[in-house]
């Protein structure tokens, strides 16, 4: 509905608040307006689902659960500033310095990390339910949905350690410390892979039961199938936490960009593929697939590190 295009709007302040918070690294507080943001939305859109029976009242839920993340995280970004524990500038300079600014300032950056996001969520969230829906019922699309948000929530982690490796990354290239780079960036990647796909390990042990509680029976088995299917896929993204911020620091959004597109190219043809020889679990294993593809992008950094070993060895020559 329309009413939902007001949302990013009213997102804005929370937005730049995060910016600010994460380029200073104040993770404690970021953790706390997106929590905040999202329990807010989880509350009232549940309770705009209650009281219309319809679905305006999920989209009036979602609009003020924009709008009061974003008061949220002005209230923080106050008590922050307040603390004196960083120069953080006021609402009102941020306003003001906002107003200056050019308008084309970062205009290019932005347009490739989205037009980066933009097929990323083209070929996670639209294109399988899409294609699944040509082959099969609407309701395998209910329980593909159902699976992806339970395997989503290690990716959402995965942001959180995205957010805290950007500045440290930023700060190493501005430095031209490209030795540390390196080792900040495998360490994250590692550490990280390592921990998602033990997180999801677990999560696979404990989830059946919890499912059968919530979950009515005949949706049981295929959301935990595909659940299933979905699962190597998403431990192999866990690799990937650093892969966006090593893309900005090195200045190497054109190859991110192209990657992604033969990405998408690619991964269309086998999901294509895949929910035509089998309608019903198809579009997850062509999902699970489309994760793999992620250890392109880590095949790239490794490449460019090699490539630049006698800049990184010598420690004086900036990324490009």
């Amino acid at each position: 509905m329309g009413v939902l295009s007001l949302a990013p709007l009213l997102e804005l302040p929370r937005v730049v608040a995060l910016a600010g918070l994460e380029g200073a690294r104040r993770m404690v507080s970021v953790a706390k307006v997106e929590n905040g943001q999202e329990l807010l939305r989880v509350v009232l859109v549940t309770s705009g689902a209650l009281l219309t029976g319809d679905a305006w009242g999920p989209c009036i839920g979602t609009v003020l659960a924009s709008l009061l993340g974003s008061v949220l995280a002005m209230d923080v970004w106050r008590r922050e500033r307040r603390a004196g524990t960083l120069p953080l500038p006021s609402i009102r300079e941020l306003l003001q310095l906002g107003w200056e600014a050019p308008w084309t300032l970062g205009l290019r950056l932005g347009i490739k990390v989205g037009i980066i996001r933009n097929i990323d969520a083209l070929g996670v969230q639209i294109l399988p339910a899409l294609i699944l829906g040509r082959f099969a019922s609407p309701r395998w699309v209910a329980y593909l949905r159902i699976a992806l948000r339970l395997v989503d929530v290690g990716r959402l982690f995965m942001k959180g350690i995205s957010r805290t490796a950007l500045p440290v990354l930023s700060q190493l290239a501005s430095v031209r410390d490209l030795r540390g780079l390196r080792r900040v960036y495998w360490r994250a990647t590692l550490g990280s892979g390592l921990l998602i796909a033990t997180g999801l390990g677990a999560t696979a042990l404990l989830l059946r039961p919890i499912l059968g509680s919530f979950l009515p029976q005949e949706y049981l088995e295929p959301v935990w199938l595909s659940f299933l299917i979905l699962l190597p896929g998403t431990a192999v993204v866990g690799f990937s936490v650093a892969n966006d911020t090593f893309y900005l620091v090195t200045g190497q959004l054109k190859q991110a960009i192209l990657i992604s597109v033969l990405g998408l190219v690619l991964n269309t043809g086998v999901l294509v593929a895949c929910c035509w020889r089998w309608p019903d679990y198809g579009a997850a294993a062509g999902l699970s697939f489309t994760f793999l593809w992620s250890l392109v992008h880590v095949s790239y950094a490794a490449f460019w590190f090699r490539t630049n070993r006698a800049a990184i060895d010598g420690g004086s020559v900036a990324a490009t």
